[in-house]
């Protein structure tokens, strides 16, 4: 978090010095003018238009929103937990079990600062809570950000990773090369003390970097498909002789976006398969405690080489602005793991169907409020075990 901060910082020096320099080397220059000569009016009229499309060259956008939310029914305490099927309790209050009804209120500050140089547009975006990071200039982007594997449709594949991406377009297509750091791979998860780790087979090396890359076709307002992928590579070492091992994990993502009605209504859809990378994968990653990358199989303790968790998802929704100034947003996602040899208590199937109404009060102001209903089904139960969340949301952009 500290080596983020210290790269934002720096990075946002260069920035905040050509904002403090233009100025100053226009204002030299034109004092050193005005002693020469006497500008006649059209001339004053020119320099007034060039110094007005120097100032717009220099942009500074922010956002703030704030969300409030009620868990209805079912949902754990837990402040590391998000909502959806991850966080449906399934070991405690039964298949009816009241664990949450508490309020939820989160907030976040975004800003971007635009500036453009030597032809192409230098970017800075950083928000309150540092989830998200980054640089940019051109096609080259540094930080923290949404990983190359997402397909910016359903949001069934992808996270916020601390990366090095670049970016190509050629026309209706792009492509999109990043290496990236990989989630914490974690063998035994449940296990919370170190000594307890020590004593199974199997045990974590170096979290290596990850390769994500995408390739998209975009018509502006009309079509986008996408097609991303990921690999990173799982390195671990046996306990009892200290061997190293190298598991190859990858996934691969589709979305589509179809605007039916430019700007009235759009319909999008994504389907996703990972072999061994649950933390890319919608649901999977939010299992904190639980395996979602490797297993044991039941009974094999002595295992030297861990088996990997396949996963496939699919999702689909849709957006209708069914009045200038009112949305109507609907969507539905399906997570699924593929094995059913792990523990009873392990993730199995998980459903969310959301859906909200926004109010646009001006272009800078939007309320909503929203539905959110979240199943999931376990290897050892034999019916799905449901939360349920109501939210409202308010957001202001300057």
């Amino acid at each position: 978090m500290n080596i983020l901060r210290k790269f934002i910082w720096v990075l946002g020096l260069p920035v905040a010095m050509c904002g403090l320099a233009t100025p100053q080397v226009y204002a030299q220059t034109t004092e050193s003018v005005q002693e020469e000569t006497s500008p006649a009016p059209e001339e004053k009229k020119e320099e007034k238009e060039e110094e007005k499309e120097a100032a717009s060259n220099y942009k500074i956008k922010a956002s703030v929103g704030v969300s409030g939310a009620y868990d209805v029914s079912n949902f754990y305490e837990e402040k590391d937990k998000k909502f959806g099927p991850a966080s449906v309790p399934m070991t405690s209050g039964g298949d009816n079990g009241d664990n949450g009804k508490k309020s939820v209120f989160e907030h976040s500050v975004k800003l971007t600062i635009e500036k453009e140089l030597v032809g192409k547009i230098l970017k800075l975006v950083i928000t309150s809570d540092l989830k998200e990071g980054y640089g940019e200039y051109g096609g080259l982007r540094i930080g923290k950000a949404a990983s190359s594997f997402s397909s910016g449709t359903c949001g069934l594949a992808g996270r916020k990773a601390v990366q090095v991406r670049w970016l190509y377009k050629v026309d209706n297509l792009s492509y999109t090369l990043g290496i990236e750091a990989a989630p914490d791979f974690e063998i035994y998860p449940k296990e919370k003390k170190e000594e307890d780790k020590k004593k199974k087979p199997l045990a974590p090396l170096n979290n290596l970097p990850a390769a994500a890359a995408n390739v998209k076709y975009e018509i502006k307002k009309t079509f986008h498909a996408c097609i991303g992928g990921v690999l990173r590579a799982l390195e671990h070492r046996t306990n009892k002789d200290e061997t190293c091992k190298i598991l190859p994990a990858f996934g691969a993502t589709l979305g589509l976006k179809y605007h039916a009605i430019p700007d009235v209504l759009t319909v999008k859809g994504e389907g996703v398969y990972g072999h061994g990378i649950g933390g890319y994968m919608a649901d999977l990653k939010d299992l904190k405690k639980e395996y979602n990358t490797v297993y044991h199989a039941k009974g094999d303790d002595d295992a030297t080489t861990p088996k990997m968790i396949d996963a496939w998802g699919a999702g689909a929704g849709a957006e209708w602005k069914f009045m200038p100034q009112w949305s109507l947003e609907g969507a539905y996602r399906l997570m699924s793991t593929m094995e059913d040899k792990r523990d009873k208590d392990a993730f199995q199937l998980g459903h969310l169907t959301s859906g909200n109404v926004c109010y646009e009060v001006t272009k800078q102001f939007k309320v909503g409020v929203g539905y959110l209903f979240a199943a999931r089904k376990n290897i050892g139960t034999k019916k799905m075990v449901d939360s349920q969340r109501a939210t409202a949301m308010i957001k202001f952009e300057l």
